[in-house]
């Protein structure tokens, strides 16, 4: 049977679908994850009777083709800290994972190295790419050497074993696919498959982004045509603002309540948490309040467990020892932990030795005979010098045996569980490849802290029993009546990858232009899972409570959030301000209230006013209302390389302050310094920047060894004047003073430098267009206003650091003086109009930003073009 598709509506139940295609046992069914796997068999086997088809995981069916199971990361990782030593223990283990997923992502999407060499356009970049084929090389030699696998290996071997499914299966059935490897997608176009999708199509959905464009990448690979389905929302919808994230309590205690008194069956009810934090809290004072079952399945972070917090205060208790005597605040610290008063015999102990305590660093036969003074201490002492990983382990693990056998634990979960798992980690990892590492001691209990706080509670429960919390990728095919999302901000929904990827995205986007398909994934393919989840809540659920956190670190509210409050899908959502006071719900005001610009506590600088001119929208989304979107990065800049340029040049002129400089020694000896100081491990990406910036710094030496002899008189000078009503701020990055005249300067290392040419007042085009800005006029305005330079004897430049070139500020026939005059009466009348309650912020669909613009779902430019 050849491959064929079929379509599931979002607000369908897929099961159902998948039910009705008469499964026997010469059926093979493919699942995204185990938990649909798992809710899957409950809801077949209360439907049929008799055999089950075959029921596999993606994983589970890569490795039943191939024959093969990858060994342990451990392993991987200690064979590439062998070939690749950094110096520290955590750097080394740091760098290997990053090389470790590299490699697994390349051998999945089948890239070649002659593909990863061919977008390399500098010498640097080349030279590093040289180093890690061979690390590459080395590493795939001595697994075989060993006779074990990696990822790579199975899937290798999973596309040459197609053919063992063909002779097990009649039918291979794979479920609502996403982001599936190039591997996977080869394989299923190899096998006698039926697909079936959750889908709808539009002309956007095509675009990387959009919610459905994972489904049409695989449909075009295989061939398929694309069906068009009209979308629908039909989720009642309502929107909560918490004030901290205890106030989101609020909001999912009011949802269960509603579908209670809507007689909702609890297990139709799925509370979906982009952050896991919220788990344990959840169950424990929610649930239990009111009574509801509930069937926790994601994994809750073992640093929310109170085993946790008793290592955490041990291995404070050794770290603060001085001369071998405890300090007595740690020490009183872990006794009040309920683990030790959960004793009674020892609780008694430790009240009369609380009152023997009065020196502030005691020895430890002080306490008296205690598993603290027998274990504890004792056994974390290999902790105290160098030693491998694996006596670490054999320390930790010798000392909960102990706590396990000798405290008393409270009941419930979590407790009991995270001893086994932490002891089946213990047990797994100290005797692979990466347990004859040996830790710094200074770093001993840093790196065992973040080994623990990155563990897992699972704990696998009833899927057809109770309100189900789960992960959003858990959440996938479960057709739930009722959907419960807190902490929808950006950062967490959708969230960034959590560490920065090895090959950077434009070099991605070159390999998977070349291959004529998508290789490797990008971030925009990452937005759209979350963007295809959003959709299928809103089409299939009958209530979907959103909320997010007003007073968090990652504030911004997410912009699926943003959509709905702007009425995307149907009317417009007011936000509800909730607090955690037993269940109230505070009502708030309308959330996009029309606001204007208050002069008197709004400063006006030259990116702003820029922004102004080429999208009034974007200027209001983002500085009026305060939405704050990731950005693109640019090409040099990317998250601090261009501050760090910066830093580097004030630094470097702040010492020789006379120019031009002989040479750029110092400078990059500053530079190196700064650099280790802000990337301690550095990913692949940043450190071909590095290079990147590091030849531009030398081209800027060159530049600036031709200029005439100078005298530095400002660096980084933040300047702030009130020019009529208006708040008006420019940073200055540094001005000269040459052959007798002012030299102002600004560095530009990102991506664009506009054109500095003076434009005319009364005509905009070029600063709508981005071709011109504003900004070397307002620094020239704001240092003659504040008399620090005559005008008429100033000249005004950009360095930009992509064209290795000064571009200098040329005036009107009017000269200096008079051309700031004239600025000045410009940038009022701009000013003026901004505030302007009569002029609307219009968006401006023909800006050169839009197609960067992290604010397109809510200007919706698409529907205008």
């Amino acid at each position: 049977m050849s491959t064929s598709v079929e379509f599931v509506r979002p607000h369908e139940n897929i099961f159902e679908k998948l039910e009705s295609l008469d499964l026997s046992f010469r059926d093979a069914v493919v699942f995204p994850n185990e938990r649909s796997r798992f809710y899957f068999r409950e809801f077949y086997l209360k439907k049929k009777e008799g055999v089950l088809p075959s029921l596999f995981t993606m994983e589970e069916f890569l490795s039943f083709l191939s024959g093969k199971v990858p060994t342990d990361q451990e392993n991987s990782l200690g064979i590439l800290m062998d070939i690749h030593p950094s110096g520290s223990f955590s750097i080394s283990l740091a760098y290997a994972e990053k090389l470790l997923e590299f490699f697994n992502e390349i051998d999945a999407g089948m890239v070649g190295w002659d593909e990863i060499e061919w977008v390399a356009e500098y010498e640097p970049w080349k030279r590093f790419m040289d180093e890690v084929r061979k690390i590459y090389e080395e590493y795939k030699n001595r697994m075989r050497e060993k006779e074990w696998v990696d990822k790579g290996d199975v899937y290798r071997e999973a596309i040459k074993g197609v053919e063992k499914a063909r002779r097990h299966f009649e039918r291979i059935i794979f479920v609502n696919p996403l982001a599936l490897t190039t591997a996977e997608r080869r394989i299923i176009r190899s096998v006698p498959s039926i697909i079936l999708l959750q889908t709808l199509v539009s002309e956007e959905d095509r675009i990387p982004g959009r919610p459905f464009h994972h489904h049409h990448r695989l449909l075009k690979y295989l061939g398929k045509e694309i069906p068009s389905f009209e979308f629908e929302a039909r989720a009642a919808i309502e929107v909560y603002e918490g004030e901290d994230r205890h106030g989101l309590l609020s909001m999912m205690e009011h949802a269960l309540l509603c579908a209670m008194d809507a007689n909702i069956p609890p297990e139709k009810v799925g509370i979906i948490l982009p952050d896991p934090s919220y788990a344990r809290v959840i169950s424990e004072r929610i649930m239990e309040r009111y009574g509801i079952k509930c069937n926790l399945t994601m994994g809750l972070p073992f640093m929310e467990t109170p085993l946790y917090s008793l290592l955490d205060t041990i291995f404070t208790l050794v770290e603060t020892e001085k001369d071998g005597k405890l300090r007595k605040d740690d020490l009183l610290e872990l006794f009040s932990h309920p683990y030790f008063y959960a004793r009674k015999d020892l609780k008694d102990r430790i009240e009369k030795v609380k009152k023997n305590l009065e020196e502030t660093y005691i020895p430890p036969d002080a306490i008296g005979d205690s598993i603290l003074q027998s274990e504890v201490v004792s056994v974390l002492d290999c902790v105290r010098k160098k030693r491998t990983l694996r006596e670490l382990y054999d320390g930790l693990l010798s000392l909960i045996t102990v706590l396990e056998r000798e405290l008393e634990i409270p009941p419930g979960y979590p407790h009991a569980d995270g001893f086994n798992v932490l002891t089946r980690h213990l047990v797994r990892v100290k005797d692979t490849e990466l347990g004859r590492f040996s830790v710094e001691q200074e770093k001993s209990f840093e790196f065992l802290r973040e080994i623990l706080s990155g563990l897992r509670i699972h704990k696998f429960g009833e899927p057809f029993k109770g309100v189900q919390i789960m992960g959003v990728l858990e959440s996938r095919l479960i057709p739930f009546e009722v959907v419960v999302v807190p902490l929808m901000n950006e950062g967490y929904f959708p969230s960034p990858r959590k560490k920065e990827l090895f090959l950077p995205d434009d070099a991605r986007g070159r390999i998977n232009e070349r291959a004529g398909e998508d290789k490797l994934e990008l971030q925009r393919h990452r937005d759209s899972t979350f963007s295809y989840f959003f959709h299928v809540w809103l089409s299939g659920a009958k209530k979907l409570y959103l909320g997010y956190v007003k007073e968090e670190k990652k504030s911004t509210p997410s912009r699926f959030v943003e959509q709905v409050t702007l009425g995307l899908y149907g009317e417009e959502v007011k936000p509800v301000k909730v607090g955690y006071e037993g269940g109230e719900i505070k009502k708030r005001e309308r959330f996009f209230e029309r606001r204007i610009i208050n002069p008197d506590e709004f400063e006006f600088s030259p990116t702003r006013i820029d922004l102004y001119f080429q999208c009034p929208y974007r200027f209001y989304l983002e500085y009026v209302l305060g939405i704050r979107e990731e950005k693109e990065e640019e090409e040099l800049e990317g998250k601090g390389l261009g501050k760090l340029v910066h830093e580097t040049l004030q630094r470097f002129y702040s010492e020789i302050r006379e120019g031009p400089p002989e040479d750029g020694k110092r400078l990059f000896e500053i530079f190196e310094e700064l650099f280790r100081r802000d990337y301690p491990v550095p990913s692949g990406r940043t450190l071909l920047r590095k290079e990147l910036v590091k030849e531009r710094l030398r081209m800027f030496v060159e530049e600036e060894k031709k200029r005439k002899p100078f005298k530095v008189l400002m660096l980084e000078r933040s300047i702030t004047t009130q020019t009529g009503r208006f708040r008006i701020k420019g940073v200055v990055d540094r001005v000269d003073e040459e052959d007798g005249r002012f030299v102002v300067i600004d560095y530009k290392t990102g991506y664009q430098v506009k054109t500095p040419l003076s434009f005319t007042p009364d005509d905009r085009e070029d600063l709508r267009n981005g071709k011109r800005s504003v900004q070397l006029d307002t620094y020239l305005y704001l240092l003659s206003k504040r008399g620090e330079v005559d005008p008429d004897r100033t000249e005004v430049r950009f360095y930009s650091f992509r064209e290795n070139k000064y571009l200098e500020k040329r005036f009107t026939k009017y000269g200096s003086k008079r051309e700031v005059e004239l600025f000045e009466g410009f940038l009022i009348s701009v000013l003026e109009e901004i505030v302007d309650e009569n002029n609307p912020f219009e968006p401006n669909y023909e800006s050169n930003l839009c197609d960067s613009c992290p604010y397109a779902a809510l200007c919706r430019r698409w529907e205008y073009v």
